[in-house]
């Protein structure tokens, strides 16, 4: 577990800080990617590794970001939850499948400690195609006026089990760049 900090004494219980990540998506999305870039940047610098990022405002093309590390470039989709919540499947965007090394880092976040727990990773080596994404549609969260949820042809869902669980930023640079040391 990443969790290190001792919880925090703000007098909100749990129920409602995990609450308000239901909320504003859209900035909780930002203030997670950034969250994530500090911590993978943290441990590139700390190995001596050059490194880039960018990122996206809008996924149309499959990912949020890309950091690339010598000749390689890392096309990452980011998708986050709650830690001990009910998501067991994320939609994945298939046109990630058309980036070189295209991941998706799903990174599971404690309201109470105010960070990310561990950090599941599906994706193959540096250099490598994104793994096959399956077949299994996702389906609008909203039906239409007759009841019925369309399914949504560019996304794929993916389940927790085809995620690799990495037990710390370290690992997730492995995963992402190689063992790359200076």
């Amino acid at each position: 577990m990443i969790a290190t900090a001792a919880a925090p004494d703000d007098g909100l219980p749990v129920s409602a800080r995990a609450g308000h990540l239901t909320h504003q998506s859209s900035l909780r999305e930002t203030v997670f990617r950034h969250r994530l870039l500090g911590e993978l940047g943290i441990e590139l610098l700390s190995r001596g590794i050059d490194f880039s990022y960018l990122y996206s405002d809008a996924d149309r093309d499959g990912y949020d970001m890309v950091v690339e590390v010598g000749a390689l470039m890392r096309h990452i989709q980011l998708k986050s939850s709650v830690a001990g919540g009910s998501t067991r499947e994320v939609p994945v965007n298939v046109r990630l499948a058309a980036k070189p090394s295209g991941c998706v880092i799903w990174t599971p976040f404690d309201p109470a400690m105010r960070c990310f727990t561990e950090y599941r990773w599906f994706g193959a080596a540096p250099g490598e195609p994104l793994p096959d994404l399956g077949t299994r549609a996702v389906r609008h969260s909203r039906a239409s006026a007759d009841g019925v949820k369309a399914i949504r042809p560019g996304l794929r869902s993916l389940p927790l089990s085809r995620f690799s669980r990495l037990p710390d930023v370290a690992a997730l640079v492995d995963h992402l760049v190689g063992e790359v040391r200076a």
